[in-house]
């Protein structure tokens, strides 16, 4: 997660708070980030992340952290991973011939990453790269679990 003590975040405490509001969580120290990486070094384990988050602060701004793969995590506390209508994109995607299917995955990627970037779903060129839209890392990330949310 965010390193409160150390770096960018240390010296810009505006932008931290703004991370921090963003994940609804907080920063952490470098020492326990240390002590993290010994422990994941020790065990061996891969991918490995030590970050605080309020889940219903975060699901706000992500609404993937309320897929079921995030649920242990969360406390149990469950939501179905469901269009906003109840629909299942999936089942909606099966239902259309081959032409129509992609028309609805492009307009449902061009919505979120519109969401992400604060932007009109208009104003997204389904033809440029999202790098070239102005998506960072972290905003990948989120448009990566918001994909696994709605197909």
């Amino acid at each position: 997660g965010p390193l409160e003590d150390v770096g960018f975040l240390a010296r810009n405490a505006q932008t931290l708070e703004a991370l921090q509001a963003r994940i609804g969580g907080r920063a952490i120290t470098s020492a326990q980030a240390m002590t993290a990486l010994e422990q994941v070094l020790q065990c061996g384990h891969a991918g490995e992340a030590l970050l605080w988050l309020d889940w219903k602060s975060i699901s706000r701004v992500m609404p993937a952290a309320r897929s079921l793969r995030y649920l242990d995590m969360r406390g149990g506390i469950g939501q179905e991973t469901q269009r906003a209508d109840g629909a299942s994109m999936k089942a909606e995607i099966r239902a259309l011939d081959s032409a129509e299917a992609v028309q609805l995955v492009i307009e449902t990627l061009q919505a979120q990453i519109a969401r992400i970037l604060h932007l009109s779903a208009a104003k997204v060129d389904p033809d440029r790269s999202v790098t070239d839209l102005g998506l960072d890392s972290l905003m990948g990330m989120e448009l990566g679990m918001a994909i696994e949310e709605c197909f």
